[in-house]
């Protein structure tokens, strides 16, 4: 496990990646966050479609879903969910 820390640049806080990692300069993620604060990178589809070959977007993409399922199992987790009951309570008064 490698272990980064936050640091301030300007009025934003920045994680440094490792070189180990090996991301492409100006790759953009879309970041998504927990109630308990876990953090989840994952590659904006539109940089994706400039680079990448039709198998490398399907890869990428079957990573973007996996990083979704990980960020509302976290949520789900954390106890952050509406059951079918109080969806229905709230819909039909």
């Amino acid at each position: 496990m490698t272990v980064v820390k936050t640091r301030q640049i300007g009025n934003s806080l920045s994680i440094t990646i490792p070189k180990e990692f090996e991301i492409p300069q100006g790759q953009e993620y879309m970041v998504y966050k927990a109630s308990d604060g876990t953090l989840i990178f994952s590659p904006s589809k539109e940089n994706l479609l400039e680079e990448a070959t039709d198998e490398l977007i399907r890869e990428k993409m079957i990573e973007e879903l996996g990083a979704m399922i990980d960020h509302n199992l976290a949520e789900i987790g954390a106890g952050n969910y509406v059951t079918i009951e109080e969806m229905e309570a709230e819909l039909l008064g």
